[in-house]
């Protein structure tokens, strides 16, 4: 099954983008007993991409899910371009976590350029 949505960059985006995540992956009847997992996890992944996406500054941001058998593929494309990349944020660091929280919980994820911008994908598996 394979979903999308569109969020304008603003604060409350990562908000709705996890709630129509855990929605759509509830329609897909995720059934394996590692589902509710992957599903948290997955709301955890598209906060942060959605974050980091409002977060450059993009104009809006276009979220995909798709549930094939055991994977579960987030990702989110925006018009901003630039390299995300993980940081290693110190203890009292209030910022910069959220790719090291991505590729924790992703069992492989990359970042491909879309135009002007680019698409960062994660894939989860149970």
């Amino acid at each position: 099954m394979e979903f999308e949505s569109t969020y304008p960059c603003r604060p409350t985006a990562p908000r709705q983008a996890r709630a129509w995540s855990q929605q759509r992956l509830r329609d897909a009847s995720l059934d394996h007993p590692g589902a509710t997992v992957v599903a948290d996890d997955a709301a955890v992944v598209v906060s942060e991409l959605i974050t980091n996406a409002v977060q450059a500054g993009c104009g809006a941001a276009v979220l995909s899910l798709e549930v094939d058998g055991a994977r579960v593929r987030i990702a989110v494309s925006d018009d901003v371009g630039g390299q995300p990349q993980v940081t290693h944020s110190g203890p009292s660091d209030v910022r910069g976590r959220g790719l090291a929280i991505v590729a924790a919980l992703a069992d492989t994820w990359g970042v491909e350029r879309r135009g002007t911008g680019k698409e960062v994908w994660v894939e989860l598996t149970y």
